[in-house]
């Protein structure tokens, strides 16, 4: 007997703390539509007002008696009843309170069987128990719009016809190019005609000067004879110089080796030393506030430590100062705000390593992810934001949750 009176008090302070503080409107445009014409859509709306205290927890549209077609939840995406289909297409936004939530419903080239009462069913949660509200509206689809029909394809003849004019329009101006280059054409071969007979004349006082050339290459012969008799004696004076030359160049050398040896040892030892006395390291902190999208870099303004000069807190990037092996390590902190980061730690526009965070039961949540990686001198690393939740609004407000550090390893 209690436990029936303490669920009359529920229904009752339901229906009392109803008022003009919350609207549902549903709405189908167009209500009525014929499925013989192509390209037709139908849309199916649900808005609520909320500007009471009560909190949304989830809104669902839907055919009167039959699964929904979609439900939009607290903290979660769009959820398809039975599936999505390639031809419905659904978006909406749910919020707490205070402003518009609304969820719509679009069917392309709807169907007879599209045809019904749908439904639009919110529930709420008062600081007592859940409620819920529905309201309903009805969607004609026909079958015998046959003048519709007719006019679409006819806008289609016309446009083809269109088309058509426009193609025999260009082919009228190209044919008129076709005659003008033409005669272009023909006033070109004249002028050739002209410059083959200068061609053939110069042809002539070639074979002139082709009788002269033979004249002095005969000469010219004579002279060369005489010229390989010098050069034969030339050969003999530069051998025996050679031979004295080489002589000398073996000393050249041995003392040569001795210099190169001595200065290469000293330039051994120099960067040995120089490896073993530089150092590169760094770790930073994320103390801002910024929103973040895809592509985004992560700047970590709060530099704890830095050596070797690699990392620029201005940018978020590291440019190795010298090649060798790095190890990096990438720690991001979630607010308190239901969102979630994906986020790449990338090596020269290579991804190296991800992290997902994720803070489903708003407590807050911290992720990590870490790699090694080769590079050369001025290469780059840093961190790049690959996928958040929309309108995702900086980190964890506590600065040393969100940390970026890294160090080289080996020189190579």
């Amino acid at each position: 007997m209690d436990r029936n009176i303490f669920h009359l008090l529920m229904v009752m302070s339901a229906i009392f703390s109803y008022g003009s503080c919350f609207h549902i409107k549903m709405e189908a445009l167009p209500k009525d539509v014929d499925e013989l014409v192509p390209e037709s859509n139908v849309t199916i709306s649900c808005f609520v007002t909320n500007n009471s205290s009560e909190e949304i927890l989830a809104v669902e549209i839907g055919k009167d008696s039959e699964r929904p077609i979609a439900t939009l939840q607290k903290c979660s995406d769009l959820f398809f009843g039975g599936g999505q289909k390639p031809n419905v297409h659904v978006e909406g936004r749910l919020e707490r309170n205070s402003t518009t939530s609304f969820i719509k419903v679009t069917i392309k080239n709807p169907t007879v069987r599209n045809s019904g009462t749908y439904k639009c069913k919110v529930i709420r949660l008062d600081e007592m128990s859940l409620s819920e509200e529905v309201t309903k509206v009805d969607l004609t689809i026909t079958s015998n719009n046959v003048k519709g029909v007719f006019e679409y394809f006819w806008k289609k003849f016309s446009s083809f016809e269109n088309r058509i004019k426009t193609a025999e329009d260009v082919i009228s101006e190209q044919r008129k190019t076709i005659v003008e280059l033409t005669d272009q054409i023909k006033i070109q071969e004249l002028k050739l005609n002209k410059q083959t007979s200068k061609v053939k004349l110069h042809a002539v006082k070639i074979n002139h000067q082709d009788l002269s050339l033979n004249l002095l290459n005969s000469t010219a012969h004579h002279h060369t004879a005489e010229l390989q008799k010098h050069d034969e004696q030339l050969k003999s004076h530069q051998e025996q110089i050679q031979q004295e030359s080489s002589k000398l160049s073996v000393n050249s050398n041995r003392i040569g080796f001795v210099e190169d040896l001595t200065r290469n040892q000293s330039k051994i030892v120099a960067e040995l030393n120089d490896k073993e006395n530089f150092m590169v390291a760094f770790t930073a902190v994320y103390n801002s506030v910024d929103t973040f999208k895809s592509g985004d870099t992560i700047v970590f303004r709060q530099v704890l430590m830095k050596e070797g000069n690699g990392y620029d807190e201005n940018t978020g990037i590291f440019k190795a100062p010298r090649p060798g092996i790095y190890a990096f390590h990438l720690a991001i902190g979630t607010p308190k705000t239901c969102v979630y980061y994906n986020i790449d730690i990338v090596a020269n526009g290579k991804k190296q390593a991800r992290l997902f965070a994720y803070d489903a039961d708003l407590y807050g949540d911290q992720s990590a992810a870490s790699c090694t990686v080769r590079l050369k001198k001025d290469e780059t690393v840093k961190a790049v934001v690959f996928q958040t939740s929309p309108g995702a609004n900086s980190f964890h407000p506590e600065p040393y949750y969100s940390i970026f550090t890294g160090y080289l390893v080996r020189e190579m």
